[in-house]
């Protein structure tokens, strides 16, 4: 019996009810998103802002203050030369455009305010849109495109990343993702593939961390072409050869080429090129009607661009945080939670992650019963749970790169959703059919795992300063209060920096950004340092306050097992006789002292 799904005209998937249902139900969740996240903060009296989206605040404050475009470098951070950023001005663009505009009425930081609520909901908006298309380029009609954004609640990584003024990189990455998987599932389409080309290049400028995904999307086309003759890899490699070092060029100053191994370089510009000439000329090599010899065409291309590339890259090593600083490696880099592999995460993160593979499986083998992934659609349905697992395999590694391997994972989760919830509705006793319901809507998505994980064990495993140091400082204190002090430079902890940059007119000695090296290792260095030892980083510093917030629980990690480090003095609220307590500031969440 044919699968309703596969007999359904297109112009019925896209009628303009459906539509107007995916329009409605978007605004819907940005609506509920809205109210809840300001909810919770009004009630907590936390900040809805956490470091980086503070950091992004300044950042944008600056470049519509006149600070240059081409020039990122925080000069408030670690002053007098400032700290060197390696954040894209393109995710500063659309906050600096709303903000302008929102300006023409309003005053500037209200009209930043209103583009910190409204560019991530442009972001989600975009998501939303993007799974649509890929949901119905699968074959989903459009109420089932509605229960899977009803479904995104349950991916416990996505809803965090497009809550309002979280204004931080995560969300474009993930929109641009989206754009490229869509790409992908358009192939042969050349016009797709050089569109998808520039939303990768567009990625890589973001975060070089794009690059193992992108490089599995060339494979995938390539593989397209292997197995069904397809030439959109050479278009595609073409397109990207173009963008990636137009979009660089046009956000970023020639001296950060030869300066930084964390952004796109022009090795990678010349690998793409190479790669580029070379797919289009393996189309016209002999033997191209055989299979091997389309293999033994393609193999070219990693033969030639990854010798080119090394060749390039200088001294830059594979890794570009392999010359770290030791003690910045060991008390900054390998505590950001976000940054960890699998192992080295809580139960719960842990159970989360490895059981996204099985869903995809399981997900991949419901659309093949239920007839989706038939007929001429197998083919997409392939290709996109090789992309998926790829990205989930990467997400392994690195634990944010889960967030878009869970945007990916939607269409298996509600492939599987529509196997598994008809069998629990026909449960006969009604108490069994809605535990079974239950039961089936949670374990159908990470949640469930999730959750069984937390509820086995709260412990971390691998590096139980994870949680602690991941900890948002800015949720506890209100930092704005500082801004009754006379300026000054403030000696605090990384994590605490940005919120002050943002929110008062003070300097900061460092912030949690791996270029700003020398800043990180005098933070960290003080607060590990015994008394003697903290006066003197604090005095080269030429600190005019010492600014802490009691309930972060960094203070705990640096000082535990060393009692008499500075962490672990000022967590008890000894502070020294060279440290002035500040009137006003002597009690409470936020502890300021004068540096005599």
């Amino acid at each position: 019996m044919p699968n309703p799904a596969e007999t359904m005209p297109v112009k019925h998937m896209r009628a303009p009810a459906i539509r107007a249902g995916s329009v409605a139900s978007t605004w819907l969740v940005c609506a509920v998103l809205v109210t809840v996240h300001f909810a919770i903060f009004a009630l907590g009296s936390r900040d809805p802002y956490d470091p980086d989206d503070f950091m992004r605040l300044a950042q944008v404050r600056d470049l519509l203050a006149g600070q240059s475009w081409w020039d990122v470098t925080q000069y408030r951070m670690d002053p007098p030369e400032g700290a060197p950023m390696h954040w894209s001005r393109l995710v500063d663009l659309p906050l600096a455009a709303l903000a302008l505009l929102f300006g023409l009425v309003t005053g500037p930081q209200q009209a930043l305010f209103g583009a910190s609520i409204l560019v991530p909901m442009l972001y989600l908006c975009a998501g939303l849109f993007l799974l649509r298309a890929i949901l119905l380029r699968l074959g989903f009609s459009g109420w089932q495109v509605l229960a899977g954004f009803a479904l995104l609640a349950l991916m416990p990584l996505v809803p965090a990343a497009f809550v309002p003024m979280r204004i931080d990189h995560h969300a474009p990455q993930a929109v641009l993702a989206l754009a490229c998987a869509l790409a992908l599932l358009h192939a042969p389409s050349r016009r797709a593939a050089m569109l998808g080309a520039v939303a990768a290049a567009a990625w890589l400028n973001i975060s070089l961390e794009g690059l193992p995904v992108v490089a599995l999307i060339a494979g995938l086309y390539g593989l397209r072409y292997v197995l069904l003759r397809e030439t959109s890899l050479g278009w595609f490699l073409g397109a990207l050869a173009i963008a990636a070092p137009a979009l660089s060029l046009a956000t970023r100053p020639a001296s950060e080429f030869a300066a930084w191994c964390d952004i796109l370089l022009p090795a990678h510009w010349a690998a793409f090129g190479a790669a580029a000439v070379l797919a289009m000329l393996a189309t016209r090599l002999p033997a191209q009607d055989r299979l091997a010899g389309r293999f033994a065409a393609l193999g070219l291309l990693p033969l030639v661009s990854g010798p080119l590339y090394f060749s390039l890259i200088d001294s830059c090593p594979v890794d570009p945080y392999a010359t770290m600083d030791p003690l910045v490696r060991t008390w900054f880099l390998d505590m950001v939670g976000e940054g960890l592999p699998v192992w080295r995460q809580p139960v719960d993160m842990m159970a989360m992650a490895l059981s996204l593979p099985l869903l995809i499986g399981a997900g991949l083998f419901a659309a093949r019963r239920t007839g989706l992934a038939g007929g001429e659609r197998l083919n997409g349905w392939c290709l996109f749970a090789a992309l998926t697992g790829g990205v989930t395999l990467y997400g392994l590694w690195v634990l944010r790169e889960m967030m878009v391997a869970q945007l990916l994972a939607l269409p298996f989760v509600l492939a599987l959703l529509g196997l598994a919830l008809p069998r629990a509705r026909a449960i006969g006793p009604m108490p069994l059919r809605v535990v079974a319901t239950a039961l089936v809507l949670v374990f159908v998505t990470p949640t469930g795992p999730s959750l069984l994980g937390r509820l086995a064990t709260s412990e971390l495993t691998g590096n139980p300063e994870v949680a602690a140091v991941a900890s948002t400082p800015a949720s506890a204190c209100d930092f704005a209060r500082l801004s009754s002090l006379p300026a000054g430079l403030v000696f605090t902890s990384y994590n605490a920096a940005p919120a002050i940059l943002a929110r008062t007119p003070h300097s900061v000695s460092s912030g949690p950004y791996h270029r700003n090296t020398a800043g990180l290792h005098d933070a960290i260095s003080f607060f590990l340092a015994d008394e003697g030892q903290a006066r003197a980083i604090g005095h080269r510093k030429q600190a005019d306050y010492l600014a802490i917030c009691m309930g972060e629980e960094s203070l705990g990690v640096f000082g535990e097992g060393r009692p008499d480090s500075m962490a672990h003095i000022l967590s008890r609220g000894d502070a020294p006789d060279w440290l002035e307590p500040v009137e006003g500031f002597d009690e409470g969440s936020l502890r300021v002292y004068r540096v005599k």
